[in-house]
């Protein structure tokens, strides 16, 4: 009996609700499912978390509504997916009326507190055609490693009523696409060390203003995913964690030092180097690194010897990245 009584419960709870079930569309789009595409982003893994990646224009729908009942009209966030389907990395805001609402945080108020919903200004009368506005944007924020979502499309919320969610050809529905195309970048880098030793020329130029020695290391970087960051452009800042005294870093001969020339930016202990690099259809560049040699003072002993070789020091070298262009 008490079976029973649940089942005819359930019948007529699931007959009120198609009887009474809210429709709202808009009168500025033509399709019930708006789609708006998202941006190809990509975020270096050392931007914290909380920045905001990507905001959608301000959008104004005029939305008509009708039922057979009165009642208010709610924004459904994530309507119909599962937890595993909203995309790892990345939370999703909607402003309304001013303020910011993550649309995971939206308390569960409505279809008997099952389903999380947030009420609109706009309410409908019963068996009346009801008009109100909407005026919203979307924010994405990034708060983790974003991974690639399991679905290009993400829809973001739905307009319904309290009773739960209508049919989705019933009812207007705003939908993100091109999720796939936003992700985390990561680079590596590989610092091919300055050859151990070579011959130097004591030379008016290495007394006055010092000499230039090409290629006498390089820098590699690699970077993921390759399928958005091929061909495009990493803006990196290089910098060294030596501790070292003075404005060069050091060689093996007393006085003489040096400062590393990466496509004409002159790097230093003290003096890091903003550094744009292109990458190819692999998402991999090498970066060609030249060595300019200085004197301290033109009193050294060892100016004076014959067939004079130097050895510098390795720099230890550190790449970040600021930015994908």
């Amino acid at each position: 009996m008490r079976f029973l009584n649940l089942l005819i419960f359930i019948v007529l709870f699931c007959i009120m609700k198609i009887a009474y079930a809210l429709d709202c569309s808009v009168t500025d789009v033509p399709d019930i499912i708006e789609k708006v595409r998202v941006n190809d982003i990509v975020i270096p893994e050392t931007s914290p978390d909380g920045s905001i990646i990507w905001k959608s224009k301000n959008y104004h729908r005029h939305v008509v509504c009708e039922n057979g009942i009165d009642e208010d009209v709610y924004f459904y966030p994530f309507p119909e997916l599962k937890e595993d389907e909203i995309p790892n990395g990345m939370e999703f805001v909607l402003s309304y009326n001013g303020k910011l609402y993550p649309l995971n945080e939206i308390q569960k108020e409505c279809a008997n507190h099952t389903m999380r919903c947030l009420k609109t200004d706009i309410k409908v009368e019963k068996k009346k055609k009801s008009i109100g506005d909407v005026d919203v944007q979307l924010l994405i924020k990034k708060v983790g490693l974003i991974s690639e979502p399991i679905n290009d499309e993400l829809p973001v919320y739905q307009l319904d009523g309290k009773l739960g969610l209508n049919k989705i050809h019933q009812n207007y529905r705003l939908v993100l696409t091109n999720l796939k195309k936003v992700a985390t970048g990561t680079c590596e880098y590989a610092f091919n060390k300055i050859k151990n030793s070579h011959s130097i020329a004591i030379n008016d130029d290495l007394l006055s203003k010092g000499i230039t020695i090409d290629k006498i290391a390089s820098l590699s970087v690699s970077c993921v995913p390759v399928s958005l960051l091929k061909n495009r452009i990493v803006d990196t800042n290089i910098y060294a964690t030596d501790s070292v005294n003075g404005s060069l870093f050091g060689t093996n001969k007393e006085g003489l030092g040096y400062s590393l020339i990466l496509d004409n930016n002159y790097l230093t202990p003290d003096n890091p180097v903003n550094l744009s690099v292109k990458l190819d259809e692999n998402a991999k560049a090498d970066i060609s690194i030249n060595q300019e040699l200085k004197l301290s003072s033109p009193d050294k002993n060892w100016l004076y010897q014959k067939d004079t070789k130097t050895t510098s020091d390795n720099p230890k070298l550190k790449v970040k990245v600021s930015n994908f262009e």
